[in-house]
């Protein structure tokens, strides 16, 4: 069960195993971190954090808000999953801005964290300017009273890049949604609550499930992907299209509509996550109602084949 710590100032009363980083993408290279973090957890049987900021450091430099590829409410998800204690979400503002990596050690690290084992990657920086990384880190230890480990970088092979959310985004960016799910180490997914949309879908025979991601939510290429939805702890596949429904009158906010083979449930307002498997085509705007319902009858033709190809192999 995690703990939620939003508060700057706290204190966690047994010793811990910490690691720290932004987890926007709990991609493969985040989930090697959180990995070693729960192994010392168990061996050790003490406490494990993640620390992270509320907001992240650049937006509060520059003003500029950040897309990520999960949002908070998915992240936390995420972690659910990896038996971690405590997810503390440290307020970032101008004193810890300028703070420099020493204190942070002594007043956060050692202090409030009480950490006992650190785990960072080998690009980790900290402190004012970032002027404090793994080699401060593992001078101050002794001193501090705390373990360092250091975890390599984990490379997509094929090129030898390492993965990371700005890497993954890329991929997203250009529809290589396989690719992404690969380095990702799981499904790129949009999770939210079922809205009504136009309703167009149902008038053609087409009923879709609408999802409006949050506003800090990165999106892939506006398209149609073979996709498949969890709802009730059951998975149900289907086609989805990621997108502002340009064949739609009027300005519409970027989101998902899937339209699920044989599911005709109405579950407005119900939480649902969808799965997105397989690009197939760019978004475009058609100029009747009936040319899109020729175009999505032939999407949902090429996604069947799509997820029955993948589960033939």
């Amino acid at each position: 069960m995690i703990s939620y710590i939003g508060e700057e100032n706290f204190n966690i009363e047994r010793k811990t195993v910490v690691t720290f980083g932004k987890f926007d993408g709990m991609h493969k290279g985040h989930q090697k971190l959180i990995n070693k973090v729960v192994s010392i957890k168990e061996e050790k049987n003490i406490k494990s954090a993640i620390f992270t900021f509320a907001k992240p450091p650049v937006s509060f430099i520059t003003g500029n808000e950040v897309k990520n590829i999960y949002t908070r409410e998915e992240t936390i998800c995420f972690l659910k999953q990896f038996n971690i204690d405590y997810l503390v979400e440290y307020p970032f503002n101008d004193i810890v801005r300028k703070m420099e990596p020493k204190v942070f050690i002594r007043d956060i690290i050692a202090g409030m964290l009480n950490a006992k084992y650190v785990v960072v990657g080998t690009d980790f920086k900290f402190g004012y300017n970032r002027k404090g990384d793994f080699e401060t880190l593992r001078e101050y230890s002794k001193e501090y009273g705390y373990e360092l480990i250091i975890v390599e970088k984990e490379k997509d092979n094929s090129i030898g890049r390492e993965i990371s959310s700005t890497y993954i985004k890329e991929l997203l960016e250009a529809g290589k949604i396989k690719k992404a799910n690969e380095l990702l180490g799981h499904n790129f997914s949009i999770c939210g609550d079922v809205i009504h949309g136009n309703e167009i879908g149902r008038t053609i025979g087409i009923p879709t499930l609408n999802v409006l991601p949050e506003k800090e939510k990165f999106l892939p290429l506006y398209g149609v992907y073979a996709s498949k939805v969890k709802y009730a702890g059951k998975y149900y596949y289907g086609v989805t299209n990621i997108g502002k429904k340009p064949s739609i009158k009027g300005e519409h906010q970027a989101g998902a509509e899937t339209h699920l083979f044989d599911f005709n449930d109405m579950i407005y307002g119900e939480k649902i996550e969808v799965e997105l498997l397989e690009f197939i085509r760019p978004e475009r705007k058609f100029e009747s109602v009936e040319l899109l319902k020729r175009q999505l009858e032939e999407d949902v033709l090429k996604c069947n084949t799509s997820i029955l190809c993948c589960f033939s192999m």
